[in-house]
């Protein structure tokens, strides 16, 4: 279809862009299903019975009973679990995209509108991972 397009596919350089990543319009960009397992691994009322027990050190510290990289981990973990559930499977964007062939003005605007999608979806995983962290200390009566 992009090949029948172009007038001479060999002097335009979009159309052999279009071509060589047209794979990419057939990619699900949604989390593999192995991801979805690991996820699916942390559950919310043990994390919240491991922040409770360790009374909230998501720092560190000698007397922890839950190392801090687990809570840290199962935060993360939960939070984009949440953010998963919004957005129908779709990850937080990461905000970068590849190098292509276009003028300065249009590739500058896509690429900040990139950016400023990943910064709102940064936001929203920050967002739920506080709600997440009021959510463990109300049912712990404060921590």
């Amino acid at each position: 279809l992009v090949k029948g397009m172009s007038k001479n596919l060999n002097n335009e350089i979009n159309f052999e862009e279009a071509v060589r990543e047209a794979h990419l319009t057939w990619v699900d960009g949604r989390v593999s299903d192995e991801v979805k397992e690991v996820l699916d691994r942390v559950d919310e009322k043990e994390f919240f019975a491991s922040a409770v027990k360790s009374e909230m050190d998501v720092e560190g510290s000698a007397t922890s009973s839950v190392p801090a990289h687990v809570l840290q981990f199962q935060l993360l973990a939960l939070a984009l679990k949440r953010f998963l559930k919004q957005n129908d499977d779709y990850p937080p964007l990461e905000g970068k995209i590849p190098d292509m062939t276009s003028d300065t003005a249009r590739f500058v605007a896509l690429q900040e509108a990139y950016q400023k999608q990943a910064e709102q979806d940064r936001a929203t995983i920050c967002q739920i991972a506080k709600a997440l962290l009021d959510e463990c200390k109300q049912a712990s009566n404060g921590c």
